[in-house]
């Protein structure tokens, strides 16, 4: 209620309020009655404030129904199994669903490590073995399919196609780190374990929500009693906040994608029913008329005892053979037409390709990266070649936080613990970086210009320089300090002025300099 007016006020109230018996004034529409919920969904509360469009009822709108608002149980079972079904499906039977989640896979690449102690040797020994196991399958891999590398590539499908996938962290019979693979349909609930065991699709969780176990089917996809701990194991995919599971990129779109396809197979039905066709006789109406006219002639000279000549009389379609051609000799006001398919329309086909665009976006690519870029202009493809390396760092960074760290952290304090490698010196041995994948450009010149001269004011290193194209600095810059060595000493032997075939960078090169480069 409104407060309490002045009395000479409340003699007039405001129009659209009423005054009750104690004197206070209060809107009219507080008696009328609270709206009811809409059918089928909620679009709103009987309380609403109207101050919020979205929080009321519009009876000219579709309802919005989403019974459970707990994360933890908004997805059950068997609606990820069905939606992991059609996301595979998708990938398997369509062009936008493949490039989808191989083109995103491919731009997103693969991360290698850069430990970053201040133990420099015991970073370059930690690299070294970690690299002998990390890049071979047969030790990486249980099932000796993948390296540590190409296994990145497959997480991002799986998290994509599937929503998630499990690692199982494991060693060979000599000691060697090794993993595991287990897919999203082999992860559910051990035999008799249920919510009320902390138990659900597949995870065991505490009360504050921490993953603790998960259950491993059988090749059959039956229940086992089968567990795996989470410290001995990696969960990958798209991990929502609460969520005992992820959730497959095409639960945004799938819909969207089967009816592309059902419009796709609609229209290629009718294509094919019209080439059927191919060509029809067309009756020209006046023609027609004319030909009737001409016949009640000929009848009625045929009464009065002239005799119609065979062209009065009739016209029939011959087909009349010369040499290999075949020529159709067709009535009177008659004509072929051929028929000319005009499918798709191209209202159609915009409506089509905002589907398309629709169904990019829900993986935070832009459409015009994943799909088509040559509607744009030069600044345009590079915005949009920019915003999906944005996209793609994004998919990096839950790459290295749930899977590169986790694994690089696990191979070398087993490594230490084993001897094979020794103690670091820095307390923080676990710190390393990661090198992500050159970026995607269509201007180098301008990209490498810019490179320098960010690395010149201290703004980046040549090791991140350098790593973005998968190369070791160190290793670069001995291999520079070789060629600008070997090109002094071939100027000096031939009597050819400092700079003649590297320029000027290797006029202050002395050969102590190339002597200490070659030997080391």
């Amino acid at each position: 209620p409104s407060p309490v007016m002045s009395p000479a006020t409340a003699l007039n109230p405001p129009p659209g309020h009423l005054q009750t018996s104690t004197g206070l004034i209060i809107p009219a529409t507080a008696f009328d009655p609270a709206p009811k919920a809409a059918i089928g969904g909620i679009f709103g509360y009987a309380g609403s404030s109207g101050n919020y469009t979205a929080a009321t009822k519009d009876t000219s709108q579709n309802s919005v129904y989403f019974p459970e608002l707990r994360s933890n149980w908004d997805l059950s079972q068997l609606d990820r199994i069905e939606l992991m079904r059609k996301g595979r499906w998708c990938y398997s039977n369509t062009g936008i669903g493949a490039r989808i989640v191989d083109g995103i896979a491919e731009m997103v690449g693969f991360m290698r490590p850069s430990p970053t102690t201040t133990d420099s040797d015991w970073n370059a020994e930690a690299k070294l073995i970690f690299e002998e196991i990390a890049s071979s399958a047969m030790i990486f891999d249980q099932a000796a399919e993948e390296n540590f590398y190409a296994r990145q590539i497959t997480l991002t499908k799986k998290a994509l196609t599937d929503g998630d996938c499990l690692l199982a962290l494991t060693e060979t019979s000599s000691g060697n780190p090794s993993t595991a693979l287990y897919e999203a349909p082999q992860i559910g609930n051990p035999k008799g374990k249920t919510y009320n065991d902390g138990w659900i699709d597949g995870v065991q969780k505490n009360s504050l929500h921490r993953r603790l176990a998960f259950g491993i089917l059988d090749e059959n996809l039956r229940a086992t009693d089968y567990q795996i701990s989470a410290t001995n194991a990696l969960f990958f995919g798209n991990a929502r906040p609460h969520a005992p599971r992820g959730i497959t990129a095409f639960a945004n779109f799938v819909k969207r994608l089967l009816d592309v396809r059902q419009m796709d197979n609609d229209q290629l039905a009718g294509i094919h029913a019209a080439n059927l066709v191919g060509f029809y006789i067309k009756n020209n109406a006046l023609q027609g008329g004319q030909q009737a006219a001409m016949v009640e002639e000929a009848i009625a000279r045929n009464r009065v005892g002239q005799k119609p000549t065979a062209a009065e009389a009739k016209h029939l379609v011959e087909d009349i053979l010369r040499d290999s051609g075949t020529m159709a000799n067709l009535k009177l006001g008659q004509e072929i037409d051929t028929v000319h398919d005009e499918r798709r329309h191209p209202n159609c086909e915009a409506f089509v390709s905002y589907l398309i665009r629709d169904m990019a976006w829900g993986t935070g690519f832009p459409p015009e990266v994943l799909w088509f870029l040559g509607q744009l202009t030069g600044p345009g493809v590079r915005y949009m070649i920019k915003s999906g390396e944005k996209a793609a760092k994004r998919y990096r960074r839950n790459l290295i936080d749930n899977y590169c760290r986790r694994i690089w952290v696990w191979t070398v304090a087993k490594l230490m613990k084993q001897g094979r490698l020794r103690q670091c010196k820095d307390p923080r041995w676990w710190a390393c970086d990661w090198i992500e994948p050159e970026s995607q450009t269509i201007d180098l010149g301008r990209d490498i210009s810019s490179g320098l001269a960010e690395i010149k004011s201290g703004g980046n290193t040549f090791e991140s320089w350098y790593g973005e194209a998968s190369q070791d600095w160190r290793q670069q810059f001995r291999q520079r300090a070789i060629e600008l060595a070997e090109a002094q000493s071939l100027e000096k032997e031939f009597a050819l002025k400092d700079g003649t075939l590297l320029g000027q960078s290797v006029v202050n090169l002395t050969p102590q300099t190339y002597a200490a480069a070659t030997a080391a």
